[in-house]
């Protein structure tokens, strides 16, 4: 399981770097990208790479394949798990508590671990909560969801976009406008 990379931002252009572990996937500027685990490397030291700069394609169709499986699952547990809407919200993995130590980076979580894919699990929006930040944003098997950290709550959790942008519209529209980015054609 010895895949490589090459770093081409380090000052040493032959230098490569082993994945031990793909952690998430999303999408930018239409472009894949994976969330990576270095071999040899501390958690603080992930990294997003393009899908074109990876040279694991084992790793990532793993990975793909776990993705896809983890959402059937999720889907086989919405259809047979309707009848209790508590228990689903008790059968929350602790995969979802966002660590201290990824200061910087955007925390991960398994969307279907946390019910994403299927809204069965209750958002702090349910339990009555209000949201105190937007963390991040993230493409959850085709669906945008927000990481939300709620007041009174030490971790975030994956909310639904379209459940966010019904509760805390503002805040939404803050997350976006802190985060755009102009370009111009035009050269001074």
């Amino acid at each position: 399981m010895d895949k490589t990379k090459q770093n081409a931002s380090s000052e040493s252009e032959d230098e490569e770097y082993s994945v031990e572990k793909i952690l998430d996937r999303r999408v930018r500027k239409g472009k894949v990208e994976y969330f990576l685990k270095w071999k040899g490397y501390a958690e603080t030291e992930n990294t997003w790479e393009p899908e074109a700069n990876l040279d694991c394609q084992d790793l990532i169709q793993q990975y793909e394949l776990s993705r896809q499986d983890a959402a059937n699952d999720s889907a086989k547990k919405k259809a047979s798990g309707r009848t209790s809407a508590t228990s689903s919200v008790n059968k929350r993995s602790p995969r979802n508590q966002v660590s201290t130590s990824t200061v910087g980076k955007r925390a991960r979580a398994e969307p279907e671990e946390n019910g994403i894919n299927g809204l069965t699990a209750g958002t702090g929006f349910d339990r009555g909560l209000e949201a105190e930040k937007i963390l991040g944003a993230s493409d959850n098997n085709g669906r945008l969801t927000f990481l939300i950290q709620f007041k009174g709550v030490d971790q975030a959790e994956l909310v639904p976009a379209v459940i966010a942008n019904a509760k805390i519209p503002q805040m939404v529209i803050r997350f976006y406008e802190q985060r755009v980015s102009w370009y111009s054609d035009n050269e001074d």
